[in-house]
Parts: C-alpha cells; structure tokens; sequence
C-alpha cells in the first residue's frame, strides 16, 4: 500500500502497527460482522442505550481491523493495543 497516512508510518517505526500481507477474506468475514454487532446495537438501543453504545462501540473496532486486514496492517497484541487500533487515521485518508 502507498500513501500511508505521516500517523501510521510513525506507529509503524514504533512498533505499535505491524505490516502483515493484505488479508481480504478475513477483512470481509469481520466487516460482516462489525455489521451484525451494529445491527444488535440498533435493536438494543430500544432496550438499554449503555449497552447499544457498548456495542456499537465493538461493531467501529472490528470494522476497523477489518480496514486495517485490507490495508496489510495490524496491531500486534501487546499493552495498550486498543488504544493503538481506535487512533488510526480515516479510512479516507489512505490513498
């Protein structure tokens, strides 16, 4: 992939984004469901709004590793991981 975004080459150089081989079966299989988890988010928001957030929380992450599968990227599994993968940049701002 070209055109990284100047914030993910820095997360790369410090080794908190690692460069895998694009995986899009994988990203389409998580995109589907990130789909499903907000499709339960929407039905829970008439239940308990916390939880609905909670989830629709989850559906943003998974879809972002999904992105990021896409991209050749991923976030090692390591302290404060989670932190890393939710500061990625805008899909729009890969070219």
């Amino acid at each position: 992939m070209t055109g990284l975004p100047a914030a993910v080459t820095q997360l790369i150089a410090a080794g908190r984004i690692e460069r895998v081989p694009r995986d899009l079966a994988t990203a389409r299989l998580r995109l589907h469901r990130a789909e499903e988890k907000l499709a339960v988010a929407n039905t829970l928001a008439t239940i308990d709004i916390e939880v609905a957030y909670v989830t629709a929380y989850d559906a943003a992450r998974v879809a972002l590793t999904a992105h990021m599968l896409a991209a050749g990227l991923r976030v090692p599994a390591r302290p404060r991981a989670h932190e890393t993968a939710c500061s990625q940049p805008s899909p729009r701002s890969y070219r």
